[in-house]
C-alpha cells in the first residue's frame, strides 16, 4: 500500500455487541473534525452479499445508501472482485480528498474490523475500548435474543463469560500491539456523556487526546449499526436502568468470581 503525505486519522471503538458503539460514535459528532462512518466491516460485508439491499438502508444523514451523497460515491468505487484491504484503501482515499484532516471513526467493534487500519503504513489510529456492565450487557443479550424468538438454557452464564472472553481478547490484542487505547465504562459515560468526554476522550486526563485541531462541523454518515444512528436528539443520552429489576443475571454474577471481579475493576477505574 502506498505511503501518504498524511496520516490516516482513526478512531476506532472496540467493544461487544449492544454495547453503544453506534451511539457514542453519533455523539462524537457533537464535538469538530470527526467524520463517523458506524461500522465499516460490517458494511462491506453487506455489500459483498446484497448489495441492493444495502442500498435501500436508511444512513444517519437521512438519506437512503443510493442518494447519501458518501456511500453513493463509496459504492461507485467499491468492486465486487477488490478484496476487503483495497475496500479500506479506497474509502480512505475519497476521505482524505473530501474530508482532510478529519478524524475517521469507525465503530465496527471487533479485532477483525481493527486489522485493516493496521495495515496502512502511515495511520494514527486511537481506539476506545467501550466496555458495557456485564449485568446490563446479559439483559440486552437475553432481550435481543427474546425479539428473534430463541431462548437459550442458562443465558445468564452464556452471556457472562462471552461478555468476558470478548473483552479480555480486546485488551489481549490491543496491549500486543501496542495500540493507543483508552478503556472507557459504557454507564459512566452514558450516565455524565459531557464529563466522560472532557475526562477521557479529549485527553485531559488521558493521552488518547483524539480531539482535531480542524475547526469544521463533524459530519455522520452511518448506515451499519443499529436505530439509535438515526435519533435527531443526540443531547439527550437515556440509560436503561432495567436491569436493575431483572434478576436473570444474578446467579451468573454471583458464581462467576473473575467476571464479576473484572467488571468491578472497570467501575472502580471510572470513579477515579
Amino acid at each position: 500500500m502506498g505511503k501518504q503525505n498524511e496520516p490516516v486519522r482513526v478512531c476506532y471503538i472496540a467493544s461487544s455487541s449492544h454495547s453503544g458503539t453506534t451511539i457514542l460514535s453519533r455523539y462524537l459528532c457533537k464535538e469538530k473534525g470527526f467524520l463517523s462512518l458506524g461500522e465499516i466491516h460490517l458494511t462491506w460485508l453487506k455489500y459483498l452479499s446484497d448489495k441492493d439491499v444495502l442500498m435501500k438502508e436508511i444512513c444517519s444523514c437521512g438519506q437512503s445508501a443510493a442518494s447519501c451523497n458518501f456511500w453513493s460515491e463509496i459504492f461507485s468505487i467499491w468492486n465486487l472482485n477488490h478484496g476487503l484491504q483495497n475496500a479500506y484503501s479506497e474509502l480512505v482515499k475519497f476521505c482524505m480528498n473530501q474530508y482532510p484532516e478529519f478524524t475517521i471513526v469507525d465503530s465496527s467493534k471487533y479485532i477483525k474490523g481493527i486489522s485493516p487500519w493496521m495495515e496502512f503504513e502511515n495511520v494514527d489510529l486511537r481506539v476506545i475500548h467501550l466496555v458495557k456492565d456485564v449485568r446490563n450487557y446479559t439483559v440486552s443479550q437475553i432481550d435481543n435474543a427474546l425479539k428473534k424468538g430463541v431462548r437459550r438454557k442458562l443465558p445468564g452464564f452464556r452471556h457472562h463469560f462471552f461478555w468476558w472472553q470478548q473483552h479480555q481478547r480486546l485488551i489481549k490484542f490491543l496491549n500486543d500491539n501496542q495500540l493507543n487505547s483508552i478503556l472507557m465504562s459504557y454507564e459512566k459515560w452514558a450516565i455524565e456523556p459531557t464529563f466522560m468526554f472532557l475526562n477521557k476522550v479529549n485527553g485531559l486526563n488521558n493521552p488518547l487526546n483524539i480531539i482535531n485541531p480542524k475547526k469544521a462541523d463533524s459530519v455522520h454518515h452511518i448506515l451499519t449499526g443499529n436505530n439509535s444512528r438515526l435519533t435527531s436528539d443526540i443531547d439527550r443520552i437515556v440509560y436503561d436502568y432495567r436491569w436493575f429489576h431483572r434478576n436473570e443475571w444474578l446467579l451468573a454474577y454471583l458464581l462467576m468470581g473473575p467476571i464479576r471481579k473484572f467488571n468491578t475493576e472497570i467501575i472502580k477505574n471510572e470513579e477515579t
